[in-house]
């Protein structure tokens, strides 16, 4: 797990510029960047497949992910619901940043497993899905939901 990486979020920081480097060192092409973006698909993601299980709270850890805001627009990436709350990636420590990357990458191999769908392909998609997770769309800066 993280400690064979003796990672203790006090040296290196953990953030998405740190998960991109990973991801750009992996020759393979199987390490997922995890910034608010992805994590806010990942966050939509699970929501709904919790909504469509009846799922009760709280989020199982195994699927407990973060969101990212948008550096300039509000209301874009946050996929909580009364019913199912996930946290900002910038309210979070290192730690649980890297525990949540991670995760992701694990959520990405088992489907590459299962289903054959390439981890990098996949970090594609979920980076483009979690520009606007909350059905709001902006257009010249207005909103236009």
């Amino acid at each position: 797990m993280l400690a064979r990486f003796d990672f203790d979020g006090t040296d290196l920081p953990m953030n998405s510029a740190t998960t991109k480097l990973f991801a750009a060192a992996d020759p393979s092409n199987a390490t997922l960047i995890f910034d608010g973006r992805v994590g806010a698909a990942l966050c939509l993601l699970v929501r709904r497949f919790l909504e469509i299980r009846a799922a009760l709270i709280p989020i199982p850890l195994e699927l407990l992910f973060y969101w990212g805001p948008h550096a300039t627009k509000r209301g874009l990436r946050d996929p909580s619901t009364p019913r199912f709350t996930f946290r900002n990636i910038n309210q979070v420590t290192g730690i649980a940043r890297a525990q949540a990357s991670q995760r992701a990458n694990i959520v990405a191999q088992r489907l590459h497993a299962k289903a054959g769908i390439a981890p990098d392909k996949l970090e594609r998609a979920l980076f483009m899905v979690g520009y606007s997770v909350t059905g709001k769309r902006y257009a010249g800066g207005r909103d236009t939901s």
